[in-house]
């Protein structure tokens, strides 16, 4: 039954998702650091879609009995595993390397946080480059079917990580700038992050300053911040699909 106020609600970690409270609800999953950003990058460079895995030898084994044309990408500790085809740095998600193929993917954290969110009624992939549409794509799930909103933060081993909660709000701003006169109710999670993306306006510095963002930086990798800094560049939602765990451009 359509509500007249949907309640939008974000989470700073994702050890602090309870799958059964995405149920029915209209979702995202927040990793801007990189697994969103790259998903988002994929699929903006034609990638035909993303399939996603916990373990890396899962991601290995489905590749080897792929009938069609797939590329491994994604990361441990950082870095790309061996024999990968692809890290988990966005720009290296081109048009020429990705173009028209299937991307089995997988990631310490970024794949780990969807999957929690599977039983949503819709579930989304986001990250600072596509926040804004991701925020437009949850603001019509509310508009059409009068859904409560679950925005879900990644997180970093299990700690808050600003990058994620910054992106959060401005997710959370994009819906209230699509619903303008409509009764939305924020939660608690949602008030601190819109918070805190009216007050940090500057997503490089948000980036730069972070805990993920300096290991990034010791690890060789400073170039990703500047590809994930870059806010509303892509018009893309990564949307969650079912058997198999794969991610489509909506």
């Amino acid at each position: 039954m359509r509500r007249d106020v949907s309640v939008v609600e974000v989470v700073f970690r994702r050890e602090d998702v309870v799958p059964s409270r995405a149920a029915g609800r209209a979702c995202a999953a927040v990793d801007v650091l990189r697994a969103g950003t790259t998903v988002a990058c994929a699929l903006g460079a034609g990638a035909a879609e993303v399939w996603l895995f916990r373990e890396v030898a899962a991601a290995r084994a489905a590749r080897e009995s792929f009938a069609g044309e797939a590329l491994l990408a994604g990361e441990r500790g950082g870095v790309a595993p061996d024999g990968f085809d692809l890290g988990n740095s966005p720009a290296d998600f081109t048009p020429a390397r990705v173009g028209g193929r299937a991307v089995f993917f997988t990631t310490t954290n970024g794949t780990a946080a969807l999957a929690d969110l599977a039983g949503g009624s819709f579930v989304a992939f986001a990250a600072l480059v596509n926040a804004g549409a991701v925020g437009r794509a949850l603001a019509g799930r509310i508009e059409r079917h009068g859904e409560d909103v679950l925005v879900a933060c990644a997180g970093t081993k299990g700690r808050y990580s600003v990058e994620d909660a910054f992106c959060a709000g401005l997710i959370v701003r994009a819906i209230l700038d699509r619903l303008p006169g409509r009764a939305v109710e924020l939660a608690d999670g949602a008030r601190i992050a819109l918070d805190f993306a009216g007050v940090r306006r500057d997503p490089a510095r948000v980036l730069a300053e972070g805990d993920h963002g300096r290991t990034l930086t010791s690890l060789g990798l400073g170039r990703d911040l500047v590809a994930c800094a870059e806010a509303d560049s892509l018009d893309v939602v990564p949307i969650l699909r079912l058997e198999p765990l794969r991610l489509v451009a909506g």
